[in-house]
């Protein structure tokens, strides 16, 4: 059957091929169908919480809302929920399982994978080597981690990715329809999450770039007002959400989400050394292996040398995207210590890079002899072969490392219990231990509070007042602990559950 098919089909039937091979390796089939767990468990339930009430509560689009009552009745948004009230819709028809999350969002990721691999084809022509950016990008354990998981960040730099190649089109056919195509993926991209606009920009600037040196020219055409029309409306749309964020958040009185900068310039200095530390002790090993971080390095050097050789358009636009990556960086450096996700859409600059490069050095390459062609070969497959099994090991230490189960276990089963012995899911409830907002909340299905954002002031006397009915403890030595041991008395015990306590506040 083989010579039925031609090169194109080939290569896309060896693309999918290697994907649903990879897929099974990293065990996803597995990963999808886990609970919210592991590494930022808080984002994690925090996102399943907002389908969940979509869902049960029948709330409309934009009025989400979470389990935790720090915002009044719980209304509470972050990024744009699209996926969520798709999630929750979802739920109506196939019941409330978590891994329809997890399914939306990997599903996205793969279209960003295919679209990576559709932009390396517009500019490298070697068949073998146009494989490698999309490799590079679904071969590492940070996007793989977050990219079927309940956090949209992978799935809004995937869908930067669509945008980007549309764009693309855009430049080459001079299609309108490429450009609309563009701008309703970037959008809904950075709707998702504010940085995955960074390529947007870069473009925007590159673009703004072009016609200043077209008017200097006396070359301005009509039609570029339509471009303009298209980058406007894409902007004005998103402030539009960023607006009606802020105001949600005001009118519920919520300030768990940061909409604003948290930059290195508000860190003092050992803040900064300590980010820097975790940075490159725990965080860069994760998003890449330490060969890989070596090759990008010389990679950066090389275009350097031979950046008179390279696609005018696709070198300045990486610049462009390196800068942004940069400035980014820097206006949410604060974050990188306890939110390695907030990294996730400056993944954008080594993917840019790595094509960029190959651009060029598939014509080096070709001047070569043949041993030295095979000898390279066989060094990208050793380099390769290795990030895919360092992306396997890490996801697995991370799904069964015991330092990030730190939870009891119970709770993610005890809401039948707790409807046996007759607490409603919206009776208003205190869950101890929980530093997080929506975590024991939501695996219980329980409205109410936690230990969150807590004051001298906004605590357990406050909870009680504002109709808290329950305490639940989920840690024995919570029952000694001062101000939860007086409300722990034997007679106020309704029920327990593999160690964890329920006590009637009323």
């Amino acid at each position: 059957m083989a010579y039925l098919l031609n090169k194109e089909q080939v290569s896309w039937i060896v693309f999918f091929s290697g994907m649903m091979l990879l897929s099974l390796y990293f065990d996803t089939p597995s990963i999808l169908t886990k609970r919210p767990q592991s590494v930022h468990l808080q984002r994690q339930t925090d996102c399943a919480s907002y389908a969940l009430n979509y869902y049960q509560n029948k709330q409309p689009f934009f009025r989400p809302q979470v389990h935790h009552r720090f915002a009044d009745n719980g209304y509470a948004v972050s990024e744009f929920p699209i996926v969520y009230y798709i999630a929750g819709r979802l739920y109506g028809i196939f019941g409330v399982h978590d891994y329809v999350i997890r399914l939306l969002h990997y599903l996205l990721f793969l279209v960003g994978v295919i679209y990576v691999f559709k932009i390396s084809r517009l500019f490298i022509e070697n068949r073998l080597l146009q494989y490698l950016p999309a490799m590079f990008f679904f071969s590492s354990s940070f996007i793989q981690y977050y990219g079927s998981n309940f956090l949209p960040d992978v799935a809004s730099l995937s869908l930067a990715f669509v945008g980007f190649y549309y764009y693309l089109l855009y430049r080459k056919h001079a299609v309108f329809l490429y450009l609309l195509m563009a701008g309703l993926f970037f959008t809904i991209a950075g709707l998702l999450k504010i940085s995955a606009l960074i390529l947007w920009v870069a473009i925007l600037l590159l673009y703004f770039y072009e016609q200043f040196q077209n008017w200097r020219k006396q070359a301005f055409v009509w039609k570029d007002l339509f471009v303009w029309f298209v980058f406007s409306l894409s902007f004005i749309v998103l402030f539009a959400w960023v607006s009606f964020d802020k105001y949600y958040a005001m009118k519920y009185h919520f300030g768990g989400n940061l909409f604003g900068l948290y930059p290195i310039w508000d860190a003092s200095l050992h803040e900064v050394l300590s980010i820097f530390h975790r940075l490159f002790i725990e965080w860069m090993a994760v998003i890449m292996t330490w060969p890989m971080w070596s090759m990008l390095v010389w990679m950066i050097y090389f275009v350097i040398r031979r950046h008179a050789k390279a696609d005018a358009f696709m070198l300045h636009l990486t610049l462009l995207g390196g800068l942004g990556c940069l400035i980014y960086s820097l206006c949410w450096f604060r974050a990188y210590y306890h939110h390695d996700y907030y990294m996730i859409n400056v993944f954008c600059f080594p993917v840019l890079l790595i094509i960029l490069f190959l651009s060029i050095f598939e014509k080096e390459l070709e001047r070569q002899n043949q041993k030295i062609q095979k000898l390279v070969y066989l060094c990208i497959l050793l380099l390769f072969s290795y990030s895919i099994y360092d992306c396997s090991s890490a996801l697995k230490k991370r799904y069964s490392d015991q330092k990030y189960y730190t939870i009891n276990p119970a709770l993610y089963e005890i809401e039948p219990y707790l409807r046996k012995i007759g607490m409603a899911r919206n009776d208003l409830v205190m869950s101890v231990p929980d530093s997080s907002t929506n975590t024991s909340l939501y695996l219980m299905n329980q409205t109410g509070w936690t230990e969150c954002f807590n004051s001298a002031s906004y605590s357990i006397d406050y909870f009680i007042s504002a109709g808290a009915k329950f305490l639940i403890v989920s840690d024995t030595l919570y029952t000694h602990k001062s101000p939860y041991a007086n409300f722990c008395r034997e007679e106020k015990k309704i029920g327990s559950y593999k160690g964890i306590y329920i006590y009637r506040l009323k």
